[in-house]
């Protein structure tokens, strides 16, 4: 809905800015969620390391659970007074005397299956690289298994989410609101898939083998490219192509064939790499975003295109073909 929203109240000029600059503030969250654990670690140090009381970690993931609510009980009343947007009221009201609705919306499906194609891939590269975020820690010796007690592994494996998130994370979102409207959305998708499948091709041939810097560096460019490139623009897409009629639903469709690819991986990513290892599984999400760059190449640049302009024409040529 973040999504939708936005682009109704954005001009076509800033469009992409305005959602890749929302969409930016999943890293800050990401970003902000391992500084207020390591805070929140650090406050406990004395009993869980000094006096052994393994069982304050249950007050560790009370409180952090509890701080990360304020932000959304703080959007909360603006999102409940929200008012609609013009743009769709306008768009309810042109449907309301369109005669040739059931028509059109015959189309309305192979469209939404152009667009929700592309995250299924994207999500599943996500989740598995998410699933084999541990083993990158462990590589880099900010695992929780590293560390003589428990508080110890706790904060290492903190220390290695920080560090990944800040590498990659961040710095992959605000390119993106940085060069959105100059580089246009599909040629940052399908650089980004490109250059996804060639980092996780060096993990994979070069899993056993890269040092810890190497393995740093190379899974930091992963998560750059992850978010300068699919992650934003699979946002991006669903609230631009569609009209305004149909953005909210169309976008829960892309959104959710996003979300299936991703519990497929996150379910199949533990067995498979206990019966094939790490790097065949790091092959299969290299698939996983070569197909998603052919995919992309079957969607429309959406940068200036005003959905609803192109849904008017639509219905004008409609109405010319039954006359």
């Amino acid at each position: 809905m973040s999504a939708s929203v936005s682009s109704d109240r954005s001009n076509l000029r800033k469009r992409g800015t305005m959602l890749a600059y929302i969409f930016a503030n999943q890293g800050w969250g990401s970003l902000m969620g391992s500084v207020v654990f390591l805070i929140v670690l650090q406050c406990y140090k004395g009993p869980m390391n000094d006096r052994q009381e393994t069982s304050k970690v249950d007050g560790v993931w009370r409180i952090v659970i509890g701080v990360s609510l304020v932000p959304a009980f703080g959007t909360l009343y603006q999102r409940l007074t929200l008012p609609e947007a013009t743009r769709y009221t306008e768009a309810q009201n042109v449907a309301k005397g369109n005669d040739l609705e059931l028509k059109l919306n015959d189309n309305l499906p192979r469209v939404e299956a152009r667009i929700a194609e592309p995250p299924a891939p994207n999500k599943a590269q996500f989740s598995g690289a998410n699933s084999n975020q541990n083993v990158v820690l462990q590589e880099i010796g900010f695992d929780g298994k590293s560390g003589s007690t428990p508080w110890e592994k706790l904060y290492n494996l903190g220390i290695g989410s920080l560090i990944i998130t800040a590498l990659g994370f961040v710095p992959g979102y605000y390119v993106t609101v940085l060069t959105v409207e100059y580089v246009g959305r599909k040629n940052i998708q399908l650089m980004g898939f490109i250059m996804e499948a060639l980092f996780l091709g060096i993990l994979a041939g070069k899993f056993y083998t890269l040092n810890k810097i190497a393995f740093i560096v190379n899974f930091a460019l992963l998560q750059f490219f992850f978010n300068f490139g699919a992650n934003t623009t699979t946002y991006m897409y669903p609230a631009e192509v569609f009209p305004t009629r149909f953005k909210a639903f169309a976008h829960g469709i892309s959104a959710a064939c996003g979300k299936a690819g991703a519990i497929v991986t996150a379910l199949a990513f533990n067995v498979l790499n206990e019966k094939f290892g790490t790097p065949l599984v790091l092959w299969i999400l290299v698939g996983c975003c070569l197909g998603g760059a052919s995919f992309t190449l079957l969607l429309p640049e959406v940068r200036g295109r005003d959905p609803d302009v192109f849904y008017e024409e639509e219905l004008v040529r409609g109405r010319q073909g039954l006359y």
